[in-house]
């Protein structure tokens, strides 16, 4: 039984790259999209949406990593200590961040 969002793909792609923040986020998801139904060749309304949200899915994961990095490296520039090799360098910012505002852990749920 085909809904009326199975049926109405394009409005969910609208819809979608309404919600993105960015024209760098909506380019990103329509290359991850444009490559999975490339690789995909989704036939009718069901594997259509599943790739649409595999691609929705790819981008999320994609910005978390981003946003892991950015956070580690505002916690090492915060708490650097000079001669702190790489290793010790990133346990001080993780230390500082679980003490703090706990950030890294918010990401990854």
């Amino acid at each position: 039984m085909k809904t009326s969002e199975q049926d109405n793909q394009p409005a969910r792609l609208e819809r979608i790259l309404k919600q993105l923040q960015s024209d760098e986020d909506r380019a990103e998801f329509l290359s991850f999209y444009d490559g999975f139904k490339e690789d995909f060749n989704p036939v009718g309304p069901i594997e259509e949406g599943l790739v649409t949200h595999l691609a929705l899915v790819s981008l999320r994961i994609r910005q978390c990593f981003y946003m892991q990095t950015d956070v580690m490296q505002r916690g090492m520039d915060a708490t650097a200590i000079e001669g702190d090799d790489h290793d010790t360098a990133v346990g001080r910012a993780f230390m500082h961040d679980f003490q703090g505002a706990n950030e890294l852990e918010k990401i990854s749920r």
